[in-house]
């Protein structure tokens, strides 16, 4: 086994440079989310000095140099649905060292962590092209077992009866049930006859994630969409390309109005603001009208002033 002294020196002097590695890869992995409209919540650390020595100790089969995951991060999406878009965009960015998919190594009859996990570096023009780090890739349904099952870590020094074994496998096998249904539920809905609103939040969130990667109020959203959607004329593509050719027209301005502005109206950390915006440039007396119905009169002004489109 490595004696502790070596490595425990090594990573005060290089967790530094570690931590402004680790910093760059978040930041270019969540400009690449933001880009791509494509959400992923975004965590990062570098190990704890503690941690690294315990792993030492836990694992003699490592040394200082053969641990991966000094600096990681971890990508978590909301549904299985949305894996494969920001899987792609991890492999096309980084240079990948290796890649452990916990779902695909498993047997039809094994159930437990399911998640991507990679190796990986930042592409060689990088001044830090000579580190390396761990991606952890999972839905919320994963994380949740990924966190709670450290709980559950005895194997090593308790062998354990048939009767928990199952009863672990059954929790794993329950969360990969819950992603599973999700998916279906999500997808039931939207092929729904009236289902109409959700396409129309799904293209506006594509369009709000790349400046605003956040999370935000549904119902809200399914309300102001239900109200204002009818104010645009037949046949206009809401749910495809109309307010991508929108939001890719006004690019600069949406990312100064939402971003410099927060807290001023609780609309701007909304994707249906970018509907709003349209309108106000599309007929804003028809708005004007639809909004005072439902909504109060003096955040359609706010928003109006923001946007540089005052209301007469």
């Amino acid at each position: 086994m490595e004696d502790l002294q070596a490595p425990r020196q090594r990573w005060q002097q290089e967790q530094p440079r570690y931590q402004e590695f680790l910093d760059a890869a978040a930041a270019a992995l969540e400009g690449l989310l933001r880009q791509n409209g494509v959400y992923g919540q975004v965590t990062k650390r570098t190990k704890a000095a503690d941690s690294l020595l315990k792993k030492l100790l836990r694992k003699p089969h490592h040394t200082y140099d053969s641990l991966s995951d000094k600096a990681a991060m971890r990508v978590v999406v909301r549904y299985a649905s949305e894996l494969p878009a920001v899987r792609a965009i991890i492999e096309a960015y980084f240079v990948i060292i290796e890649i452990d998919d916990k779902t695909a190594s498993l047997a039809a009859d094994q159930f437990r962590y399911q998640g991507i996990h990679y190796d990986a570096r930042l592409p060689s023009s990088s001044e830090f092209a000579d580190l390396q780090l761990e991606i952890q890739l999972c839905t919320r349904a994963q994380n949740l077992w990924s966190d709670l099952s450290h709980d559950l870590s005895y194997k090593t020094v308790i062998d354990l009866p048939n009767a928990i074994h199952r009863q672990v496998h059954s929790l794993s096998a329950l969360l990969e049930v819950v992603d599973r249904e999700f998916d279906l539920i999500i997808q039931a809905i939207r092929a729904l006859p009236n289902a109409g609103a959700l396409h129309i939040l799904a293209a506006l969130e594509r369009c709000f994630f790349r400046i605003n990667p956040a999370l935000y109020a549904r119902d809200l959203s399914m309300d102001v969409i239900t109200a204002l959607s009818p104010l645009y004329p037949a046949g206009t593509d809401l749910a495809g390309a109309h307010f991508e050719t929108f939001a890719g027209g006004h690019a600069a301005k949406l990312e100064h109005v939402l971003l410099q502005n927060p807290g001023r109206s609780p609309f701007l950390s909304q994707p249906e603001v970018i509907m709003i915006f349209d309108l106000l440039e599309f007929d804003e007396f028809q708005l004007l009208q639809r909004w005072n119905e439902s909504f109060p009169a003096s955040e359609l002004e706010q928003l109006a002033i923001l946007w540089g489109k005052p209301l007469p």
